[in-house]
């Protein structure tokens, strides 16, 4: 008999993916240069866990393994008077690539925006993710022409 390669299927995490969410959320922050506390991944898990209207992971898992993740936070527009979710931490591990898990992810966050009643999904890209930018442009999303500014604030003299 051969051998099937079980299916992949997209859910939201739950405790038991605390390791695997954090493992993959820390290769993607490396990818970007930053080398994360693992207390804060921790942290961030379980506050995804505590608020899940707030902020929530889903992943990619074939069979035990965690093979990619996605996250979906809450954010609200007074231009429209309503919520809308930025999409953050998309990471498909290496070994599952090129499969259109990302654009699987997307979609299971999508349909939960929309059961949400929020007006649009947003998410960030670096300019010269070309792979992730084609990723998002295939599954429908347009460049806003906005540029992203940030501040770490914990640096900052006057957080402390």
């Amino acid at each position: 008999m051969a051998h099937t390669e079980e299916p992949i299927i997209i859910r939201w995490a739950t405790r038991w993916d605390r390791e695997a969410v954090c493992a993959l959320v820390a290769a993607l922050a490396r990818q970007h240069g930053v080398e994360p506390a693992p207390d804060d991944l921790r942290e961030a898990f379980e506050f995804a866990l505590r608020n899940p209207d707030e902020y929530r992971f889903c992943v990619a898992a074939r069979g035990k393994e965690v093979v990619a993740v996605a996250a979906l936070h809450r954010a609200y527009s007074s231009w429209h008077g309503k919520p809308y979710g930025t999409i953050e931490d998309v990471y498909v591990a290496e070994h599952a690539r090129r499969g259109g898990l990302a654009s699987r992810l997307l979609d299971f966050l999508r349909q939960e925006a929309v059961r949400r009643g929020y007006c649009r999904l947003s998410l960030d890209v670096l300019e010269d993710n070309e792979a992730a930018q084609a990723c998002y442009r295939r599954f429908g999303m347009i460049d806003s022409g906005y540029r992203v500014y940030e501040m770490e604030l914990q640096d900052s003299p006057e957080s402390g």
